[in-house]
């Protein structure tokens, strides 16, 4: 198979006759490009170590509103 792919090209849509076919698979292959390493990078809010960072933010700021509240 040629290599029909032309990631991230700009494509010049000038006078010349375009086969729209190519253009339509190679415009979704980017999409689909795209997709996949936007699902990599969110693959990281399915870590625990991630999800727990609310939970530890809470804990920080209940601890300081108790500490607040002893010096008073």
């Amino acid at each position: 198979m040629s290599d029909t792919r032309h990631k991230n090209v700009n494509w010049n849509l000038g006078p010349s006759p375009i086969d729209w076919r190519h253009v339509d698979r190679a415009i979704l292959m980017d999409i689909r490009d795209e997709l996949q390493q936007a699902n990599r990078y969110l693959s990281t809010l399915h870590c625990s170590n991630f999800q727990r960072i609310p939970k530890y933010l809470r804990a920080i700021a209940s601890r300081k509103r108790r500490a607040r509240k002893a010096g008073r």
